[in-house]
């Protein structure tokens, strides 16, 4: 699992619906007195001075970083699921990385987290964590009916069609 905000970032580790692993970052990366990321702030001005290119710098070993421990978690233990917290304009600087993650945008087990990352903190992904492995479903009698029919059809009769 990764959560990512500007300047702010966690991994996290789950096997076995146990949080083994976690690592939080922090990159010099929002402009102080505006509170808005560097990133963010090139769409309207220049990226000339020395602060600008520092944060810029700080961005990139950022997004490094956070794919070298995605990568640690990779070679550890065979990844079912990938969860990802993350605006999406700052997908381009995860994915184009000098270290690349190891998962693509278009993975099939990369899942986006229905979760707001508020800070990238241990509480913030434990919290998630839990509420993550507390998801359970219900299933009324004609819910129940309709799995029993998909699970008994062989998978050749499962097409991706839409079948309304």
């Amino acid at each position: 699992m990764v959560g990512i905000r500007a300047g702010q970032a966690f991994t996290g580790l789950i096997e076995n619906r146990q949080l083994i692993d976690h690592k939080i970052f922090r990159a010099y990366m929002v402009r102080k007195k505006q509170g808005k990321s560097q990133v963010k702030h090139l769409k309207t001005k220049g990226k000339s001075r020395a602060g600008s290119r520092i944060r810029l710098a700080e961005t990139e070993r950022f997004f490094n970083e956070i794919n070298e421990r995605l990568e640690v978690y990779a070679e550890q233990v065979a990844v079912d699921r990938w969860g990802i917290a993350c605006g999406k304009t700052l997908w381009p600087y995860l994915f184009d990385a000098e270290v690349p993650p190891p998962f693509s945008k278009k993975d099939p087990n990369l899942v986006q987290l229905p979760f707001h990352v508020q800070q990238a903190s241990f509480e913030e992904l434990q919290a998630i964590s839990e509420l993550l492995m507390g998801f359970h479903l219900l299933l009324s009698d004609e819910g129940e009916d309709f799995f029993e029919e998909i699970l008994q059809k062989p998978k050749d009769d499962l097409s991706t069609e839409d079948d309304w």
